[in-house]
């Protein structure tokens, strides 16, 4: 789940095989959920070896040059 799945109404859950999607609207326990997902993500991809592994853009590389 991304952050772009979190709106002011709630979180949407997309569901397969048929079923319905819906939002599940804030509570307080699924905001303090949610704030401590997007935390421990921000630690893990902080850390250095995550750092080096995140795809970054650089049009002045060797890769992108012709």
């Amino acid at each position: 789940m991304t952050d772009a799945y979190a709106s002011e109404q709630g979180l949407y859950a997309s569901r397969t095989e048929g079923s319905n999607d819906n939002i599940a609207k804030w509570t307080s326990r699924l905001k303090a959920a949610w704030k401590a997902a997007v935390a421990v993500r921000a630690q893990t991809l902080a850390r250095p070896a995550n750092q080096r592994r995140l795809f970054r853009f650089d049009p002045s590389s060797a890769y992108f040059s012709n």
